[in-house]
């Protein structure tokens, strides 16, 4: 299936999760939940080992922001980097990072 924004917004939730994946780009597809929700997502292999990462729900992130975010997690792997792995440690550092009051206590 080719991905327009008209084909992804009439697929219907099912009773069970599933899953589209684009004709021609390996890997993107759209998971689809009972309740609605639509969430792009990139499957890959990295070590050996198969790896899912999402870019996002739709249509908070629109078709052509998700292209663009699966290229460039294309590119990481291409060049030995581990796209999901990387978008988890900005996360987490994101949590991690101090607060305001933090700040404010410390000065």
């Amino acid at each position: 299936m080719r991905f327009t924004d008209r084909s992804i917004a009439s697929l219907k939730p099912k009773a069970a999760r599933y899953e589209i994946w684009e004709d021609g780009r390996t890997g993107f597809g759209v998971r689809v939940a009972p309740g609605g929700r639509k969430s792009w997502i990139y499957m890959y292999r990295f070590g050996g080992k198969a790896r899912r990462m999402t870019f996002g729900p739709y249509p908070k992130v629109g078709l052509a922001d998700a292209r663009v975010q699966f290229a460039e997690a294309k590119r990481k792997l291409d060049i030995g980097i581990d796209p999901g792995a990387e978008a988890v440690n900005a996360r987490h550092a994101e949590r991690r990072a101090e607060t305001v009051q933090e700040l404010v206590d410390e000065y």
